[in-house]
């Protein structure tokens, strides 16, 4: 989709060998074509990029347990929501710019929140074995475009750079929302 007109082809491979199933199939979900040794023929699997997008983030639910580090958002407090994210980060042993970066993408989500959301807004913070998780709810009707943030945002728009960046600067990024709240989780491995 992003490619959409451009002059481009190009290949991505994946060693089906090595790989989940679940990778794969989402690969086989996400390419028109499939190049395989008996050469190149349509996807039987193929779907929208919107339709794609939208049954993942349907298939997201809040965390359960007890989370490392808890707090309500309000505009006032959006410093120490920075504190929270930048102590919690630090302590599990992540560099001074993966920091940097969790911290601007959350507080990127938590505006956002803020901003397009209703309150109450909240942060819950989940240390797992191989991740850190930061989780933005609040009680709004969530996201309507299933792609969002996934694609560069115009330049000279008045906005659309919040989700965008925290893409950039995270592991990988996951909303979604029901009829009480919506949920943006941010995640960033700690193995690599």
């Amino acid at each position: 989709m992003g490619f959409d007109g451009a002059p481009v082809t190009f290949v991505c491979p994946y060693d089906a060998a090595a790989l989940p199933a679940t990778i794969i199939d989402h690969a086989e979900n996400t390419h028109p074509e499939i190049l395989s040794c008996d050469g190149v023929a349509d996807s039987a699997s193929y779907a929208d990029p919107h339709d794609f997008c939208a049954r993942l983030n349907g298939a997201t639910r809040l965390r359960d347990g007890r989370p490392a580090a808890e707090l309500a958002i309000e505009p006032e407090r959006l410093a120490a929501v920075r504190r929270v994210v930048r102590g919690v980060a630090s302590s599990v042993g992540l560099g001074e710019a993966r920091v940097d970066d969790l911290v601007l993408a959350v507080h990127e989500v938590a505006t956002n929140a803020l901003l397009h959301g209703a309150e109450p807004v909240l942060l819950r913070v989940w240390c797992e074995r191989e991740e850190l998780v930061c989780e933005v709810i609040d009680c709004g009707g969530g996201i309507s475009d299933p792609i969002a943030g996934q694609l560069n945002p115009e330049p000279w728009g008045p906005g659309g750079r919040g989700l965008w960046a925290a893409r950039l600067y995270c592991d990988s990024v996951e909303y979604r929302a029901d009829a009480t709240n919506s949920s943006v989780a941010l995640h960033l491995s700690l193995t690599g």
